[in-house]
């Protein structure tokens, strides 16, 4: 074979290799949806987190309820009451005088009943399209204040009317009575946060937070979509907002602190913090076993995971357990050197350490359980 052949071949080599490695690693950030026995999505993987949360699974203030043993319940403080911002509506369900979501209002084609005039059957009216609702000026007053406090763009109602995100349309929230409590709720959750670390993450990777009714698939109750620029957290406000939205606040916060050096490597993570033999759904070699999850075996101290969906991947694990971080009631599994606890405790550190406004030196809100 010639020299120039030979180096042809080596060159075509290199490239067919390059082209390989691209392809592969597009690849890796495509959504890896995964389906229990029945059928449901119950994890992804990558770039696009779509958090599921099955009618019949519970939250951390659910099992404590139902008489888990361990936990410690502590006041809010911070409730809605408490809110700077309440004094603005106190009566959230009341849509005020401009009247912005009364879809009635518009006249179709004159009165029904006695005195209206006749239509010829043979030539019926022509549909009008509705307009869509305005959004009520108190909405977009309260909604302002917190992008302002908060440095995060916030998106609703006919704003968000055509989003759709991993294959899924979704509802907007129309009534001004539910955006109004789904803001002073986003307020509450995002104000136990340090000061200052929204515009520190935001200043690396921008977020907006859309404020949905549902999605398309009734089970999906919020999605991180890192694909976005900015990354948009959707939540359906339908569903467990608060739970939800510190659900998906992990995931964003995550992909912050891995770019500045956290080691959450998913084989590391695994063989440290679960149980022998135990691999994740996401790994197409894993199972859900429902003993391990807190949610499911009465409230076990001893529990591996908070709940079933977070033995779905290493990601989904870690953002389930900062929900529980972040819960009114500390949950029994969240006990000294049990073994949620101690994936809690993990998280934290790296939190601690990876960001300008944590510190070692002060408790966190979702280090108050610790």
């Amino acid at each position: 074979m010639s020299r120039r052949v030979s180096d042809r071949l080596g060159k075509l080599l290199i490239i067919t290799s390059f082209i390989l490695f691209a392809i592969a690693a597009y690849m890796s950030n495509i959504v890896n949806h995964q389906y229990d026995s029945e059928g449901r999505l119950v994890a992804g993987s990558g770039n696009l987190f779509i958090t599921i949360r099955p009618e019949d699974e519970l939250t951390a203030e659910e099992v404590n309820d139902n008489n888990a043993t361990g936990g410690e319940k502590k006041p809010d403080n911070t409730s809605e009451t408490d809110n700077p911002n309440a004094g603005e509506n106190d009566n959230p369900s009341n849509n005020g005088a401009s009247g912005g979501n009364n879809e009635n209002s518009t006249n179709n084609g004159g009165d029904i009943g006695g005195g209206s005039t006749p239509v010829n059957p043979s030539t019926p009216d022509t549909p009008v399209t509705p307009e869509p609702p305005a959004i009520d000026p108190s909405v977009i007053n309260l909604r302002n204040s917190l992008q302002s406090r908060y440095g995060i763009p916030i998106r609703l109602s006919v704003e968000v009317s055509d989003y759709s995100v991993g294959g899924y349309s979704t509802t907007p929230v129309t009534d001004t009575g539910e955006l109004l409590r789904a803001l002073y709720s986003l307020d509450n959750d995002l104000s136990k946060y340090p000061s200052g670390l929204f515009y520190e993450l935001t200043s690396s990777k921008p977020l907006n937070i859309y404020l949905i009714k549902n999605y398309s698939n009734n089970s999906i109750t919020g999605v991180t979509d890192h694909y976005s620029n900015p990354t948009v957290i959707s939540v359906a406000t339908d569903k467990d907002f608060d739970v939800t939205l510190h659900h998906e606040m992990f995931h964003y916060m995550e992909r912050y602190i891995t770019g500045r050096g956290a080691n959450f490597n998913e084989s590391e993570w695994n063989t440290r913090f679960n149980p022998e033999g135990f691999n994740y759904v996401g790994s197409n070699t894993g199972a859900i076993n429902d003993s391990l999850s807190y949610t499911k075996n009465g409230g076990r101290v001893d529990s591996w995971f908070v709940n079933r969906y977070a033995q779905t991947s290493a990601a989904e694990d870690r953002a389930s357990t900062f929900e529980y971080m972040m819960a009114d009631n500390k949950a029994a599994c969240l006990n000294y050197d049990m073994p949620v606890y101690r994936k809690a405790r993990y998280m934290a550190d790296q939190l601690d350490y990876f960001t300008n406004s944590c510190s070692s030196g002060t408790v966190e809100y979702w280090e108050r359980f610790l």
